[in-house]
C-alpha cells in the first residue's frame, strides 16, 4: 500500500481538505486515523470504496470537529499551542503511514501572525493577551514596554521545527506605568498596544477563531441577572421541598464604538464554537455560551457595535 497527502505541504492545513490518496489492489479498504501518542483508540475509522486502484480519505473535517482549545494564563513568553495542531497517521492494509503534523491555520510557508484583530490594539494594566504565530522554523519575539520611567524590553526565542506557537503577553510582568507595548517579530513591528484607563465594571472576553487563534476584547458590563428557570422538588414526611435548582447568571455586555476593523473582529465571538470570560488575575479562562447576540448598524450598513448575552456553560446549585 502506498499513500500520500494532497495538497502536498510540509504542514497540511485542516482549514481545508487534507486528503490521503491510498493506492491498493483491494476493492474495499478499512482505514483508521490515529493521533500521535494514542494508538489504542483511533480518531476515526472508515470503510472506503476503491476506484481505479485508489481510495481517498479526507481527514480535514475530522480534525476541524475535534479541535478544542483550553487557553491558560501565565507569564509572558512563547509557548507551544497543541490545540490547533495535530500529529496524525493512518493505518490501512496492515501498514502505518508516516506521521504528519497538521495545523488549523490556512497554510503559507512563511512566518506569520494568525489573528483577526487589527495590529493597533488597546489593553489595560492587569490584562493579558495571546498572539498565535505560524512558525516554519525559528522565531525571535521582542516585547517592549514604554513608560515615563524608562523603556523595558524582553526577548523570547523559539525553535521547535515548525508549527503553531503562542506569544503570551501579561501586562503585570512590566512597569505599572507602562503607556504602550510594542511587539516585534524577527525585528518587525507586529502589534502595538495602547494602555487604556481601567474600567471598574468590565468583562474581558476571549473567543476561538476557525484558524485556532484566541482573540480578546474588554466589554463594559451592561447588566447582570440571576435566573432559576427550573427546580426539582420532592414530597416526604417533612412536606414538599426543593432538593436541587438550576441557577444561571446571565451577563449582558456591549462593545464600545470602535473602528470598523475592530468591531468586525469582535463580531467573531457571535459564531465562535468556544467563548470564555477571562480572569486575568488568576490566569483562568471560564467557558461561557452566547445565548443572544444583537448588532447595530449605521444607516449606510457599517457595523456599529455588538451586544452579547453570556451564560456560564453550567452552574448548578444544590439546596
Amino acid at each position: 500500500m502506498d499513500s500520500y497527502i494532497s495538497p502536498n505541504s510540509e504542514f497540511p492545513s485542516f482549514a481545508g481538505p487534507v486528503v490521503y490518496n491510498i493506492t491498493t489492489s483491494d476493492s474495499l479498504l478499512d482505514v483508521d486515523l490515529y493521533e500521535s501518542g494514542n494508538l489504542s483508540v483511533p480518531l476515526a475509522s472508515r470503510r472506503i470504496r476503491v476506484v481505479d486502484g485508489k481510495a481517498l480519505f479526507d481527514v480535514g473535517p475530522i480534525l476541524r470537529r475535534r479541535m478544542a482549545l483550553q487557553p491558560v494564563g501565565g507569564v509572558t513568553g512563547l509557548f507551544a499551542d497543541d490545540g490547533c495542531m495535530a500529529e496524525i497517521h493512518i493505518y490501512a492494509g496492515g501498514e502505518f503511514s508516516p506521521w504528519v503534523r497538521c495545523v488549523a491555520m490556512p497554510h503559507e510557508r512563511r512566518l506569520r501572525m494568525v489573528t483577526s484583530m487589527p495590529p493597533r490594539r488597546t489593553i489595560r494594566y492587569g490584562e493579558s493577551d495571546r498572539i498565535l504565530l505560524f512558525v516554519p522554523g525559528r522565531v525571535t519575539v521582542e516585547v517592549e514596554a514604554l513608560s515615563p520611567a524608562g523603556d523595558q524590553a524582553q526577548s523570547y526565542e523559539w525553535d521547535s521545527g515548525g508549527g503553531a506557537v503562542v506569544l503570551r503577553l501579561r501586562t503585570t510582568d512590566f512597569d505599572p506605568e507602562t503607556e504602550r507595548f510594542i511587539v516585534r517579530i524577527n525585528g518587525e513591528v507586529a502589534v502595538t498596544y495602547e494602555v487604556d484607563f481601567p474600567v471598574r465594571e468590565a468583562v474581558r472576553l476571549a473567543w476561538r477563531t476557525a484558524s485556532g487563534s484566541v482573540e480578546h476584547y474588554t466589554f463594559p458590563v451592561v447588566a447582570s441577572r440571576t435566573l432559576v428557570p427550573a427546580s426539582t422538588a420532592v414530597e416526604d414526611s417533612q412536606g414538599r421541598r426543593t432538593v436541587a435548582a438550576e441557577e444561571t447568571t446571565e451577563t449582558v455586555v456591549l462593545s464600545r464604538f470602535e473602528p470598523a476593523a475592530l468591531t468586525a473582529a469582535i463580531a467573531g465571538a457571535v459564531s465562535s464554537p468556544q467563548v470564555w470570560t477571562v480572569d486575568d488575575e488568576r490566569g483562568i479562562y471560564n467557558p461561557v455560551e452566547v445565548v443572544d447576540a444583537r448588532t447595530e448598524y449605521y444607516g449606510f450598513g457599517e457595523l456599529r457595535n455588538i451586544r452579547l448575552t453570556l451564560r456560564p456553560v453550567k452552574n448548578t446549585r444544590l439546596s
